[in-house]
């Protein structure tokens, strides 16, 4: 397991060892994210009451603590950061005041998880060559790059690809922060001008 106390709290309860260590990887993959009672219990597919027993005993081994939670009222989103008095959701962008929010218990995981990467498999010159992936984000208020701010996805897409299983099959190539219209989406550009109909534009003449 990857907590310590995992361990303990098995060999406390050894009928519930598999729900336990599947809890501690739970734990281990969601990171800074807390844990929902409904989620889990869903997750172990057991009934809520052994949920919530389970996350106590995680709780009174110092691993999680159990605290109020806001959600989004709209994509039940977890509202993590705050601007002012309101919370800004990542998923759907909608601005959500704390009384709008929807409030519950959820369990937070107290010290910070260090992933370490995993090593490839068998001989390296056999590992197949790494996935660029690249982000590309349009600008909100015309080309002046000064005006396109890199978005906390990024970030987290990147962070996610190192806590994944084999982060060494993936890379994250430079961001394109000034993509805008539908040509850079679609590929596709503005038809090349005729020449010759220009001209013959120029002949016409509008009018008596």
């Amino acid at each position: 397991m990857y907590f310590p106390p995992s361990e303990v709290i098995a060999t406390e309860l050894p009928t519930l060892r598999t729900a336990i260590e599947q809890i501690d990887n739970l734990i281990y993959q969601t990171g800074a994210v807390p844990l929902r009672l409904s989620v889990t219990a869903d997750f172990l597919g057991v009934q809520t009451p052994l949920a919530k027993r389970l996350l106590a005993q995680f709780v009174e081994h110092g691993v999680l603590r159990a605290n109020q939670a806001c959600y989004c009222p709209t994509c039940d989103q977890f509202l993590e950061e705050q601007s002012g008095d309101d919370f800004v959701c990542d998923i759907c962008e909608a601005t959500v005041s704390t009384a709008e929010a929807h409030r519950e218990v959820a369990y937070f995981v107290v010290d910070p998880i260090v992933r370490s990467a995993v090593e490839p498999v068998g001989n390296p010159s056999s590992v197949a060559t790494p996935l660029v992936i690249q982000f590309i984000a349009g600008d909100r208020g015309g080309p002046q790059m000064s005006q396109v701010q890199a978005p906390r996805e990024h970030r987290e897409m990147n962070e996610s690809l190192q806590a994944s299983r084999y982060p060494q099959s993936f890379q994250i190539g430079a961001a394109d922060l000034r993509r805008n219209g539908e040509r850079d989406c679609t590929g596709a550009h503005p038809a090349p001008r005729n020449p010759s109909l220009r001209r013959a534009r120029r002949r016409t003449r509008v009018g008596p």
